[in-house]
């Protein structure tokens, strides 16, 4: 499901001054990486984007620390795998549902919101909480995309919208827009085999560096060891993530938000 090249230490950019150059654990996370939902590779540059801005050819993906994508699924996971009653993902079941929902929010702040901050905070907000919640950030890229995962029932409903141009009107990415639904266990499994492989090769990463010196660059390697360590504990919750408890959520509450911003007064 997410995939991965890492880069070599060697040409990974060091950071720092020219004169006090160094490369930490983050930085050696640097890579190139991608979802696989079916036919659709996720973060694939467009072509015209990749010819534009002479990227890689051979890997016409995001480029960045991979631990960036890996810390944000951490901070929603127990969110995504806490799933989403008929009653309230009926009001997004289709594509089509999910657009219109995000219109009506719009629609409500411009034309139904007293502009009462109480009111922005106890309807909008929690109106739409529920799906920030189950966002993955890429606030760190230009022109980033919107991925949302929705589970109900024994699917995941992942959603992407992605139409953003640059400045001279190209589209940044392949797809701009789409869903892709999966069975929740193999969710689950796909996801964890995703961890485990960038586990496996940090390790070899790490294991690298430690042998071999980069020319007019520092690492302190006993912090590198030590972070490496931190990070292998994190992985190992994705092994019993299903047995992880989420947060309880008040679904009768959301629905009353969801109801008001539907069908607001007249």
């Amino acid at each position: 499901m997410l995939k991965f090249v890492l880069k070599n230490p060697f040409e990974i950019p060091p950071w720092g001054e020219e004169n006090n150059l160094m490369l930490h654990w983050f930085g050696l996370t640097d890579s190139y990486y991608w979802f696989d939902f079916g036919d659709v590779k996720l973060l694939r540059y467009s072509d015209g984007f990749v010819n534009q801005y002479k990227l890689n050819k051979n890997l016409p993906y995001n480029d960045y620390q991979f631990a960036r994508v890996f810390w944000d699924l951490t901070d929603i996971i127990l969110n995504v795998l806490n799933p989403i009653p008929d009653s309230v993902f009926d009001n997004i079941r289709t594509f089509g549902d999910f657009e219109s929902y995000f219109r009506s929010l719009s629609d409500w702040v411009e034309n139904q919101w007293n502009e009462s901050d109480e009111d922005f905070e106890n309807i909008y907000l929690q109106a739409r909480k529920w799906i920030d919640d189950r966002r993955l950030d890429f606030g760190y890229l230009i022109g980033a995309p919107n991925l949302y995962f929705f589970k109900n029932k024994d699917k995941i409903y992942i959603r992407w919208i992605a139409d953003y141009k640059d400045e001279n009107g190209i589209y940044i990415w392949e797809t701009m827009k789409g869903e892709y639904v999966i069975e929740f266990d193999k969710f689950i499994s796909e996801l964890q085999l995703s961890i485990k492989n960038f586990a496996i090769n940090m390790e070899t990463q790490i294991k690298f560096v430690l042998e071999n010196s980069i020319k007019n660059v520092f690492i302190d390697k006993k912090r590198l060891q030590e972070n490496n360590n931190e990070f292998l504990e994190e992985v190992k919750k994705y092994e019993k993530i299903l047995s992880s408890v989420p947060e309880q959520t008040d679904w009768d509450d959301v629905l009353s938000k969801v109801k008001i911003i539907k069908e607001p007064l007249s």
